[in-house]
């Protein structure tokens, strides 16, 4: 496990009370960009906040222009028009000033529509200019599922050959080239350079002033055990449910042990068990994976069927949040942008823990990122591959240190936290993170990526017939993704 954090997360405790509120002590005037703190030594590895360092030289654009082709996100990634707003605007309006001064360039931002529904309208922009070979964008950040289709279409370059793009250092996630390279090659990567990957990542929000009612014992505790387990919060949400409006249908006016936002928290729960859908086998291939098809999946997809439709503890699909954020819910599992826009405003103490592990024996916990984040690919057209790959890195570096802490602390709701736990929790979550092509050639592969969910959804418990209803098709469709990327 790469250690992402060493200091910045454990430096003070000044509450915020409201969400939106200025989140820090860190003013516009007075804010030091840590990215070019070294403390007056040119070899120093970590800044002046104990983040560590990149590795590219001093490197001169000579006032070039960087174009970076980016679908509109639901939540910004960059900032390009004043240094003002909240921390998490700031530190965005920063990155690009660091990052333009330190290569010497200018950086020019391309928004397009390119969500899920206008994807294929997206990539096919970038295709005709990639084409043309007219060598317009330097970078393209597209929609996680988006970057496959253009890798199909022989349009992206192998990242993992670029100079200066270093994905052993910690802005690249640990799971990253082990999940989506194959014989070696990468084409797509995301990390700290993809605000909206943070932002997307699942955990679990908990109620502490109901677990201290209860008499629960603390989730950090289970965690740091190793015994934050499926079966764990099964234990502690069976049996809570109450109809406190007295309407006798379960709704998000009642009491519950756990709610699911969405129902892709299936997607988290599955993962977090430690079910891939395709693996990268000892000979640098693709491969389905051996966990899809096993006894362990059927026997998770089995229980998860029963605890989600077998009683009322659980509130699934419900698209709010209501229960849990007016102090009646336990458990509350969805991403890190909720905590950002709700959680952190409710008036009762609460903490956050990573999806649970499968069972003990487990190693590690996993954390899953849904798909509305951005993957970064780099065009075969473009006019210099070197410096693409140093702006790529650039911006990663940078946002590992200025802006991913930022996002943290807002849905801490406390600035640099001296609670360990959260603290500890963020990193842990941060450092789970798991990929899987599986999901990210989701066009490729048709309906793969949905069968486990929808089974669970759906109270469908028969995962042995689904699998092998199945399998023969995803197989035939991954060997074509070998055959024309392999």
């Amino acid at each position: 496990m790469k250690i992402t954090k060493i200091i910045a997360l454990l430096l003070c405790v000044v509450f915020v009370g409201a969400i939106f509120a200025a989140c820090g002590d860190k003013t516009p005037d007075d804010t030091t960009n840590s990215s070019t703190t070294t403390t007056g030594d040119t070899s120093a590895t970590t800044d002046a906040d104990g983040y560590i360092l990149d590795e590219l030289p001093d490197l001169d654009f000579e006032n070039r222009t960087m174009t970076i082709l980016q679908w509109k996100t639901y939540t910004a990634e960059f900032n390009t028009e004043e240094r003002s707003g909240d921390a998490v605007s700031i530190a965005l309006y920063d990155r690009i000033s660091n990052v333009e001064s330190r290569l010497n360039c200018n950086i020019e931002i391309i928004e397009e529509p390119g969500d899920w529904d206008r994807r294929n309208s997206f990539v096919s922009l970038a295709a005709k200019s990639i084409n043309a070979g007219d060598g317009e964008y330097d970078l393209i950040s597209q929609y996680s599922m988006s970057a496959s289709i253009g890798t199909m279409q022989d349009l992206y370059q192998d990242i993992s050959q670029l100079r200066y793009v270093d994905l052993e250092k910690p802005w690249w996630p640990d799971d990253l080239a082990k999940s989506t390279s194959i014989n070696g090659k990468i084409y797509f990567v995301s990390g700290d350079i993809a605000p909206t990957l943070i932002y997307n990542l699942f955990v679990i929000y908990f109620n502490q002033n109901m677990l201290n009612k209860l008499g629960y014992e603390s989730p950090y505790g289970l965690v740091d055990e190793g015994k934050w387990t499926y079966d764990k919060l099964k234990e502690m949400t069976a049996g809570l449910y109450e109809d406190l409006n007295n309407d006798n249908v379960a709704n998000g006016d009642d009491q519950y042990g756990m709610i699911l936002n969405y129902t892709v928290l299936v997607d988290a729960f599955q993962y977090a068990g430690g079910i891939n859908i395709i693996d990268v086998g000892n000979d640098g291939v693709y491969q389905l994976s051996p966990s899809f098809g096993s006894e362990k999946a059927a026997t998770y997809l089995a229980d998860l069927c029963e605890y989600i439709h077998g009683s009322n503890d659980v509130f699934i699909n419900s698209n709010n949040n209501n229960s849990f954020l007016n102090g009646n819910t336990l458990f509350l599992a969805g991403t890190i942008d909720n905590g950002v826009k709700n959680v952190s405003a409710v008036d009762f103490d609460y903490g956050i823990v990573p999806m649970p592990k499968y069972d003990e024996q487990q190693d590690g916990y996993n954390s899953l990122v849904g798909f509305a984040y951005s993957m970064y690919t780099v065009p075969v057209d473009v006019k210099n591959a070197e410096q693409s790959g140093a702006l790529l890195e650039a911006l990663a570096s940078d946002a590992y240190r200025n802006i991913t802490p930022e996002i943290f602390e807002v849905a801490l709701k406390y600035r640099y936290s001296l609670n360990k736990e959260d603290s500890r929790m963020y990193d842990i979550v941060r450092d789970g993170i798991v990929f899987d092509v599986g999901r990210n050639y989701a066009d490729a592969l048709g309906s793969a990526f949905g069968l486990f969910r929808n089974a669970v959804v759906n109270n469908n418990p028969n995962w042995a017939s689904i699998y092998a209803s199945n399998k023969d098709s995803i197989e035939n469709k991954l060997q074509d993704i070998i055959n024309k990327i392999g």
